[in-house]
This record gives structure tokens, C-alpha cells and sequence, in this order.
């Protein structure tokens, strides 16, 4: 096809046990990934079947979809869309649930050597029998890389999770002497809402921001090739 770079289509049977030998799942999965000429690459996967025991429970006959495009659309701007639909297991309460997920993400190179690359998560799961919610929620990132000189750059990912209400920041320099020399500072800082309401109560009278300082941290790594 003259639209069609190459196709490859992919089939995994698994059969997984445990240190002990018991059967943990049997599972069958059909996938197919398509490159074309306009710098799109195209994924479609069939889980056909997932016969899973899980903590002693048995769950068969679970079956999921998930598609894949991404497209670099000019020299500037590339992007990824992404999901998910079908059954899965929710773990901490032995139930059988309907999930989808969907995702998104961007590279964004606004000038040279500057890339923002965004990108956002969503996934909820649902009581297949019931149609109670389990969960649903979402995770927001991006990530800043500036190449500021051949040897010198910078990176700053930061991160909100709907779930556990929490953001994080992640700052990291780079100086890289030689392809095997290199010295990194970095930080992490993670932020949090206040997790009941006697808390949350006192930081509103108190007119303080929306989230709290749970952890700071400070590293650096220094790397030297020695010639001998």
C-alpha cells in the first residue's frame, strides 16, 4: 500500500505461575502496529481472553481493547492520543469491574532546543455487576527539557494526581563534560491536601495554600571517566 510504511502484527499466549507452580493467569492477546508515510504510527490491541487468579479468586473470560495514534504534524508539534476499554480486576476489593482509560500527550518544540512535552492520563473502573464506581481519576504532567548550551541543560517535570490529591516537582541540571563525565543537581518536592477535615479546616481559617510541603529533597551525582 503506498500509504503504508510496514505493518506488524504481534500474538502472545501466556501462561503464568507463581514460586510455588500454581497457575496465575492463561491470557491471549492480538495486536497490530502500522507505520504510514505521513509520520503516523497507528496501534490496535485485542486482549481476547484473561483467565486470572488473584488472591485465591478466579476471574475468567476478561476481555479489553486499547488503541494508539500518534502523528509528528510538523517540525514543532507531535502527538499521542490513546485508550482503553474492557474488564479488569479491582485488587483491593476482589471485584470484577469494566474499565476505560484515555491519554494524551504533546512535544512542543516552540523554538530549538526547547521541548514541553504535556501530557494527560485518565482511568476510571466501574462494578461490572452493579455499575458502582470503584475509582476514577486523572494524572497532569509535563516535562520542560532546555538543551541551554552543548554541555549544560535543564529539566523540570511537574506532576498533579487527582487520586492521592498531590503534586510533584522535579527540577534536575545537567553539566555533561564528556559523553562519560557528567555532574547532576536535582530536587524533588512533593505537596499534598490536607487528608481529613480538622486539617482542612485549621488551613483555611489560617488562609494558607491549597497544599502542604510533605517532603523536600536535595541530590546531586558526579560522573568522571578516568584514563589509565
Amino acid at each position: 500500500n503506498k500509504g503504508i510504511n510496514n505493518l506488524s502484527p504481534l500474538l502472545a499466549i501466556g501462561v503464568e505461575r507463581d514460586f510455588d507452580n500454581v497457575l496465575k493467569d492463561i491470557y491471549l492477546y492480538h495486536g497490530m502496529h502500522a507505520n504510514l508515510k505521513n509520520q503516523t504510527g497507528i496501534h490496535l490491541g485485542l486482549l481476547l481472553f484473561s483467565n486470572e487468579k488473584y488472591r485465591n479468586v478466579q476471574f475468567n473470560g476478561m476481555q479489553r481493547i486499547e488503541t494508539g495514534i500518534g502523528r509528528q504534524i510538523n517540525k514543532k508539534l507531535g502527538i499521542n492520543l490513546g485508550g482503553s476499554y474492557g474488564e479488569s480486576i479491582f485488587r483491593s476489593g476482589l471485584r470484577l469491574g469494566k474499565t476505560k482509560s484515555l491519554n494524551v500527550g504533546l512535544d512542543y518544540r516552540p523554538v530549538a532546543k526547547f521541548v514541553l512535552s504535556p501530557s494527560f492520563n485518565y482511568e476510571d473502573l466501574k462494578d461490572k455487576a452493579t455499575g458502582n464506581e470503584f475509582y476514577s481519576g486523572f494524572i497532569a504532567r509535563n516535562k520542560m527539557t532546555w538543551q541551554v548550551s552543548q554541555p549544560f541543560s535543564i529539566r523540570l517535570i511537574n506532576e498533579y494526581n487527582s487520586f492521592s490529591e498531590g503534586m510533584n516537582f522535579q527540577p534536575l541540571l545537567t553539566y555533561q563534560m564528556n559523553p562519560l563525565s557528567v555532574f547532576y543537581i536535582g530536587a524533588n518536592w512533593d505537596y499534598s491536601k490536607p487528608q481529613n477535615a480538622a486539617k482542612a479546616a485549621m488551613w483555611r481559617l489560617q488562609q494558607q495554600d491549597a497544599f502542604n510541603a510533605d517532603a523536600r529533597s536535595l541530590f546531586f551525582k558526579f560522573q568522571y571517566l578516568f584514563k589509565v
